[in-house]
């Protein structure tokens, strides 16, 4: 029943039908739709960015499906020793996950189908953040593309296979 009524929530609020104007963000992982300034309901079928946030934090309420979350705290402003430390954490439903600031984050849909979950950010330090992107598998955004070529690294690789390739290239340094 939890999963129709979250299609059908999906569906209206992308059909434009509840008149209610949410901002809805396609894509290529999924679908963000920001139901207010401190709330998202998030539709995921692949691997976000990964990414921290300067001063905030956020708080991930998986609602169906299963996730699972890769983290590390940021170390030395040193992406490649960062991801290395990434540990993996899944989430079920009702299950939650809060980083901390400066803590790299990605969010992985390790479900047979879409998962689903709210990310909540608290109001104290919303409007005073700067979110940070520390990988991005499709390559979106070229400062990020060069720094992992000029490591040696090709682009498209999920996180959990960018971890083993740093792993192994730091262990033969």
């Amino acid at each position: 029943i939890f999963s129709k009524m979250n299609n059908e929530f999906f569906n209206r609020i992308l059909n434009d039908k509840t008149n209610l104007g949410y901002e809805v963000f396609k894509k290529n992982w999924g679908t963000a739709i920001r139901l207010n300034k401190t709330t998202m309901i998030i539709k995921i079928s692949e691997e976000c960015s990964v990414h921290y946030h300067e001063n905030n934090t956020e708080e991930y309420l998986v609602l169906e499906g299963k996730l699972a979350v890769y983290e590390s705290q940021i170390i030395e402003d040193n992406f490649e020793k960062t991801v290395s430390n990434m540990r993996e954490i899944i989430l079920l439903p009702g299950d939650r996950y809060s980083p901390k600031p400066k803590t790299a984050h990605v969010a992985v849909n390790v479900n047979e189908n879409e998962s689903i979950f709210l990310e909540l950010t608290p109001q104290t330090n919303i409007d005073n953040d700067k979110e940070i992107k520390v990988y991005d598998k499709e390559g979106r955004i070229e400062e990020l593309n060069e720094y992992w070529n000029n490591l040696g690294y090709e682009k498209g690789l999920s996180i959990k296979d960018l971890i083993s390739k740093v792993k192994e290239r730091l262990l033969n340094k």
